[in-house]
């Protein structure tokens, strides 16, 4: 079974999308996530910045990882590249995993205006908008390492990301990390052939600045 690495965050297809959403309040308090792996298990280098040069990679790891309608192109990551980190294997030459996440406010300007146009519009709430593990490197904790490591998504803000509803896996793991269903949108709203869910981490108590 793969587990928590099905498509996240896919409704930048096209530029022109915009989601629409209507942002139900969550509770005041913040779920606490069970604590899970936070260190990069042997036989991978630490997390690192995506360069250009892995733009291909990355379109490599989608195909891998995502039925086709999910890939994004060439032009989407470079657009990404600032805001992804990856994992590779201890000899350099596995693309293991990669993330791609950051504060609202200093998205790609296609993102942030796709953002904003579905109602999310807090400007330092971190949103993931892909994060994959290639298949031959799952179920090791690699996804949630990447999810919870402060200098790509900071516990002292909310956080935010898309999954496809009946990607049950993926949003167990989620609940595990913080976060909780914030929204249901239909079919076509984010993903042309299945419904989807947008799902929030707050900012842990005593943390926001």
């Amino acid at each position: 079974m793969r587990v928590a690495h099905s498509p996240l965050a896919r409704l930048f297809l096209r530029p022109a999308l915009v989601v629409a959403l209507a942002l139900v309040p969550l509770a005041a308090a913040a779920r606490t996530p069970t604590p899970l792996r936070t260190e990069v298990p042997a036989g991978y280098r630490p997390a690192e910045r995506a360069t250009e040069a892995m733009v291909g990679k990355l379109v490599g790891l989608d195909q891998r990882c995502f039925p086709q309608a999910d890939w994004y192109g060439a032009r989407t990551w470079q657009s990404l590249v600032p805001v992804t980190h990856v994992l590779l294997t201890a000899d350099g030459r596995g693309f293991a995993a990669a993330i791609a996440a950051c504060a609202i406010g200093t998205a790609p300007s296609w993102l942030r205006d796709s953002l904003a146009g579905g109602g999310l519009r807090d400007s330092r709430a971190t949103y993931i908008a892909s994060i994959a593990v290639d298949p031959a490197h799952q179920r090791k904790g690699l996804a949630a390492c990447l999810m919870q490591m402060q200098q790509i998504v900071p516990s002292n803000r909310d956080a935010y990301l898309h999954v496809r509803k009946g990607n049950d896996p993926a949003i167990a793991l989620y609940r595990r990390l913080g976060f909780e269903i914030v929204e249901e949108l239909g079919a076509g709203a984010v993903y042309h052939d299945e419904a989807a869910l947008l799902m929030r981490r707050l900012a842990l108590p005593g943390k926001q600045n």
